[in-house]
């Protein structure tokens, strides 16, 4: 059995290499910490301890994310969740959550400088970002206590 997941959220600098046969490579990380909004005093809060998930995209699509995803976007991406195996430089092992065989969905992009922005998407627009509402500082986890009951939670 293999478990499906969805993930949103942040990511961090995207990494874009080369493999000796010049395929590109795209390394993703993700902080999909969930959080929830505090009824009392209206703050949004981590839930646990934060949760960093990794995928990595390949030639003309690692080529193609490298040219648009930025620190601080949002995205969301589909994959198979494992657990992988490492070994740090100490010496101990650590653990890392990947997405094997990911599936790009989509991209909100951070709020940036629109002088950064304007030579690549000409004259300060930017067709993206402009493309969605401003949600501020809003988190898109949302937590179950959010829902009148349990059947109407989307999770």
């Amino acid at each position: 059995m293999a478990l499906r997941a969805l993930t949103t959220g942040v990511i961090a600098d995207p990494v874009l290499r080369w493999t000796p046969q010049q395929k590109a490579v795209l390394d993703l990380r993700l902080n999909a910490t969930a959080s929830a909004r505090d009824k009392v005093t209206n703050q949004w809060s981590d839930l646990g301890s934060p949760l960093w998930v990794g995928a990595t995209f390949w030639d003309e699509e690692a080529k193609h994310l490298a040219d648009v995803l930025h620190k601080g976007d949002r995205v969301t991406v589909e994959g198979t969740l494992v657990v992988e195996t490492f070994q740090r430089r100490d010496g101990t092992e650590g653990h890392k959550y990947v997405l094997r065989f990911p599936r790009f969905l989509g991209v909100v992009p951070a709020r940036r400088n629109l002088a950064e922005d304007a030579g690549a998407y000409g004259g300060g627009q930017h067709p993206e970002r402009d493309a969605y509402p401003d949600t501020g500082s809003i988190p898109i986890q949302t937590s179950r206590q959010d829902f009148a009951s349990p059947e109407d939670a989307p999770f």
